[in-house]
Parts: C-alpha cells; structure tokens; sequence
C-alpha cells in the first residue's frame, strides 16, 4: 500500500464512522429509544426531538467559524480529537440512563460536538492536500467510503436485531465504533500537524479569536447554501415522498435507500474524476441538472416501484457527489493556517441548510396538506443553485 492510499484511507476514516453515526444517532436508532422514553413523561417526544435536533444544529452553525479559529490557533488534531471523543464517549454513557432528562442533555452536548468535529475534519482537506485536482479527489473519495460506511453500520444493526440484541447496548456499541473508526483520521492529522511544523501559539487575544472572517464573498456563501439546502431537503424528505405519495411500503423504501447508498460509493468516486477532468463547477451543475431530472421525473411520471429504481440510481450518482465536491471547492479557497476558521463558515452554509430545508418543506406541506408541491419548490431551489453556480469561479482567501 503506497503513501498516498494509506493518507486517503486515514482521512477517510472519519468519514466512514461519522456516516454511521449520523445514521444510529441522528436519522433513527437514538431518536427511537428517545421517544420511547419521553412516552411515559409529561414531555411531547416529536417536539422534543425536533427541538433538539434544531437546537445542536444552531449552536454548532454559530460556533463553527469560531471554534476553527481557535483550532487554527492551538491545533486542529486537539480540538477535533476532544469533539470526537466528547461525541463518542458521551454518546455511549447518555444511551444507557432512562432518565428523560440524562438523554436530552446528553444528546445536546455530544451531538453538538459531533456537528463541531464534521467542520473541523473538512478543513484537513488544506492540510492533507493543496493542489485543487488533489483535493477533489481526496473529497470524493472519503464522501464515497462514507457510504460505505453508513450501509455496513445497517447491516451491523439488522445483525444485532435479529439477535435480539437491546437498543441501549447496539447505541453502545456503535457509539464505541464511531470512535474507534475514528482514531487513524485523528492519529494521521496529528502526523500532519507536526511534520509540516505549524504555528500553534495562540498568540492573538479573545476578542480577535471572536472575529473570525469569512473566506469567500458572501453572495458565494449564499450560493453555497442554496446548493446544500436542495441536497438536504431530498435527503429528508424523499423517504416521506416515496411513502406518502407514491403508497411505496417502508421496508422497500429503506431497501431502495440502501441500495442507492451502496451505489453511491463508487458513483461518488468516479463523479470525482470527472470533476477533475471537466472541472468542478461543470460537474456541480451537471449533478444539478440530475437533480432537476429526477425530480422532474419524480413529480409527473413516476407511479410506483418500477419507475423509481432508475430515479435512486441517478441520484446515487449525485448525493454525494455535490456534496463531495463542494466541499473540496470549498477547502481550496482558504488559506492552509487558516482552514479551520474558514471551513467553518462552510458549516454555516451546510449546517444551516440542515435547519431551514426542512422547515420550508414543513411550511408548504402544512399550507398545501401535501408533499408534493414541497417537491416542486425543491425544484426550483435546484434552478436557482444551477444558474448561480458558476459565480462560484471566482476566489478569494482568508486575509
């Protein structure tokens, strides 16, 4: 194994265990033993989660351009190492209270730090590489095996189900997986950060570390959320579509997701090549014009199981792909000693996407007592991300 796999596999680590994570703490398990507590007490378990989920995503969206700029200061690999193992660690001691409030609490904290950790790994990319074409595939690659990731911890999880295995303990258990996965990301960052002899004296003054400054124009970063809100918003709601309006059952639904997860590890990959070949931002709106397609498709000839497999397999080719690849475009806007304050404002753009997609489908599903029409101001939300892409040509750093 050469030198230049064993880093891509070490930084891809992290995303391989975070796609886990997300999975059995935030998409389903975690909420499922929640809500089964929170039944027998005075709390509303839906509002709570939701409140939950609103409040670690707003705190880590405030906090992200000012933690990466403290990291910057004191070092990366520590401060991405405490939120890891604060996500981690916690996770699996909050998971086995049945108090109500342990788990609310808990929850807060580690995925707090859990959304601060995923700012901070994405400005590795600086660290890890410098050269643009580099970089994209560094992204690609590591979004990919996350994928991968996120379908094997399904897999563990049907296994210990079947095998009557609780909750608490498969929460536990992963918990201690997410760490675990985590530790060559951590132990290579560390590596980087020492050979390449950054400066790690914090030797600005608090009120500078609470001025960070954001690395690109801010039309940028607004065309940067439009982009992730469209991603989010599919990935939220396309199961609920597929339920709701196309009467598909569950079971299939989390088959045709599975299915579509695995099929974006290589997808992701090879859309990195192509990237690299055409350039980013054509192959951004290009997966932008997929996204427009299949949405098309989606919304007025779509009837049943037969007409939705090859929709889930273009957009295998695209969910992570503009992720991925944004990200990467990002990363190489930012100057290497200041990655960690500058991908914070990228978690901006990201995290808030997270928070606000959903409350706008929510709004027009609530106005109109349908998904549907939700899907189709999805569709212009993708529009209006492919017409202002290619502003994002234009660079500028961290001064």
């Amino acid at each position: 194994m050469n030198t230049t796999t064993k880093k891509y596999l070490a930084f891809a680590s992290y995303d391989f265990s975070n796609s886990g994570y997300v999975i059995m703490f935030q998409s389903f398990l975690f909420p499922v033993v929640l809500t089964s507590v929170l039944a027998s007490t005075s709390f509303d378990a839906n509002k709570t989660w939701a409140w939950l989920v609103m409040a670690s995503s707003i705190i880590s969206v405030v906090g992200a351009p000012f933690l990466g700029k403290l990291a910057d200061k004191i070092g990366k690999w520590k401060v991405f190492s405490l939120m890891v193992a604060l996500a981690g660690l916690l996770a699996a001691l909050t998971i086995n209270s049945l108090s109500a409030w342990i788990l609310i609490i808990g929850f807060l904290i580690f995925n707090t730090a859990f959304e601060f950790s995923q700012s901070l790994y994405d400005s590795f990319l600086r660290n890890v590489e410098q050269d643009e074409k580099a970089t994209t595939s560094l992204s690609t690659f590591a979004w990919g095996v996350g994928y991968l990731g996120g379908a094997i911890f399904s897999i563990i999880y049907l296994f210990m189900q079947k095998n009557d295995i609780s909750n608490s303990l498969m929460l536990t258990i992963f918990a201690f997986l997410f760490l675990v996965l985590s530790i060559p990301a951590i132990i290579s960052f560390k590596k980087i950060e020492r050979e390449k002899k950054i400066d790690i004296e914090l030797d600005e003054n608090l009120k500078d570390i609470l001025h960070p400054k954001n690395p690109v124009p801010w039309v940028h970063l607004f065309i940067y959320w439009v982009i992730a809100d469209c991603v989010a918003a599919a990935v939220y709601f396309l199961p609920l579509y597929l339920q709701q309006e196309l009467k598909i059952e569950i079971k299939t639904v989390g088959m045709l997701l599975l299915g579509a997860q695995v099929l974006a590890f290589p997808a992701t990959i090879f859309m990195g090549k192509v990237a690299n070949k055409i350039g980013r931002i054509r192959t951004i709106k290009i997966s932008l014009l997929i996204w427009g397609l299949s949405l098309f498709l989606l919304l007025l000839f779509a009837k049943g199981i037969k007409d939705i497999i090859p929709i889930m397999i273009m957009v295998s080719f695209v969910i992570g792909t503009t992720q991925s690849i944004l990200r990467a475009h990002f990363a190489t806007r930012v100057s290497v000693d200041k990655s960690g304050e500058g991908l914070g404002f990228y978690a901006v753009a990201q995290k808030s996407a997270s928070i606000i997609s959903p409350a706008l489908i929510i709004l027009v599903t609530t106005i109109t007592n349908s998904i549907k029409p939700a899907f189709v101001v999805l569709l212009l939300l993708v529009t209006i991300g492919f017409l202002l892409a290619p502003q994002l040509n234009k660079k500028q750093l961290v001064q």
